[in-house]
C-alpha cells in the first residue's frame, strides 16, 4: 500500500473512531454543558481535519473528482448535524419528554384495542 492510500485509510479510521466516540460519550454529554460543548468542538475539529486531508489526497491522486468530494462533504455535514441534534436533545432532556409523549399518545390511540387493554393498568 502506497503512502497516499495509507493516509486515506488512516483518516477513514479516524472518522469512524470519531463517530463511535460521539455515541459512547453521549450519556456523559447529558451530565454537564461543558462536556457537551467540548464533545461538539472536538467532533467538528476531527471531522474537518479528516475531510480536508482525505479529500485533498483523493483529488490529488485523481481517484475522485471535486464534485464527488463536494457531495461527500455535504453528506458528512448532514450526518454531523443529525448526530449533534440528537446530542442536543439528549442534553436538554427533550428526548425523555418526547418518549413520554409518544407513550401517552400510543396509549390513548390503542386504548380501545386489544393492545390498549394490555397496556391499561386497570386490566392488570
Amino acid at each position: 500500500m502506497d503512502t497516499k492510500t495509507s493516509r486515506i485509510t488512516f483518516y477513514v479510521a479516524l472518522e469512524f473512531m470519531n463517530l463511535i466516540a460521539i455515541w459512547l460519550l453521549a450519556p456523559l454529554a447529558a451530565l454537564t454543558p461543558a462536556v457537551f460543548w467540548a464533545l461538539i468542538v472536538a467532533s467538528l475539529t476531527v471531522d474537518q481535519f479528516v475531510l480536508a486531508w482525505s479529500a485533498g489526497v483523493l483529488v490529488e491522486t485523481n481517484q475522485i473528482n471535486k464534485l464527488t468530494v463536494s457531495g461527500v462533504w455535504a453528506a458528512e455535514q448532514i450526518t454531523q448535524l443529525a448526530i449533534l441534534t440528537v446530542l442536543a436533545i439528549i442534553h436538554s432532556g427533550f428526548l425523555i419528554g418526547l418518549l413520554i409523549a409518544f407513550i401517552l399518545a400510543g396509549w390513548t390511540y390503542y386504548r380501545g384495542s386489544f393492545l390498549g387493554k394490555l397496556l391499561d393498568i386497570r386490566y392488570w
